[in-house]
């Protein structure tokens, strides 16, 4: 996780990385694994995940809602979808 936090300016961007990270990081490896299964492409798939998220960090809401789960689920099954190809 230091090094997606190096990429960010601001300690309230970290800390609210560090939430995001902890609250989906094991749901987007579920999802990378049960498209790959494989774990080190999975492990590669949610890193992948997380740089896009990164480059997109100051477009995020609130980590709780739903429209964050749905997001950070998406990213997981389109990063996977397009590995597979």
């Amino acid at each position: 996780m230091l090094f997606y936090l190096l990429l960010l300016d601001s300690d309230e961007d970290k800390s609210k990385f560090e939430q995001l990270y902890i609250a989906y990081r094991d749901l987007m490896y579920y999802v990378a694994y049960k498209i790959l299964r494989d774990a080190q492409q999975s492990e590669d798939a949610v890193h992948t995940a997380f740089l896009k998220i990164i480059k997109r960090f100051s477009d995020l809401g609130e980590i709780s809602c739903p429209q964050m789960l749905s997001a950070f689920v998406y990213i997981s099954e389109g990063n996977n979808k397009s590995i597979l190809i």
